[in-house]
């Protein structure tokens, strides 16, 4: 059984390894370009945009989830996200043509948009003030 100090330091390593494959998940599109070109018969505007509906996504919709997070609990929110992520993850690695890429990479930014103004409230949540600099 999981007493109440070690699920602390498990919430803490969840939220790193979830802002860790966010942070991950902005950049990883820059080192796929030449296969994504290859194996898609993908244009470099299509390329970009497969980066740049991740990042706007994430972006324009950061502050509004984290204002959901605050309503409806962090914790709730995290995981729903988390959900999202890793469904859009997968949906990206089956994707068949780069405009279903660029769709699934809009579902994996909805999700860790919903993750990121989770985690920092997570952990205020689980450490104590003393804590936190640990």
């Amino acid at each position: 059984m999981i007493n109440q100090n070690n699920r602390k330091w498990w919430t803490l390593g969840t939220v790193c390894f979830a802002l860790f494959m966010i942070l991950l998940d902005g950049n990883v599109v820059n080192l796929a370009i030449p296969k994504i070109m290859q194996g898609f018969g993908a244009t470099l505007p299509q390329v970009e945009w497969i980066n740049n509906a991740y990042l706007l996504s994430f972006a324009i919709l950061l502050i509004t989830l984290g204002r959901l997070g605050d309503t409806f609990g962090r914790k709730r929110m995290f995981l729903g996200g988390l959900v999202l992520f890793t469904l859009g993850s997968v949906l990206c690695g089956a994707a068949t043509s780069v405009d279903w890429l660029v769709v699934f990479r809009v579902v994996q930014a909805i999700g860790g948009a919903a993750m990121m103004p989770a985690t920092l409230s997570l952990i205020s949540a689980n450490f104590a003030k003393k804590e936190r600099g640990t």
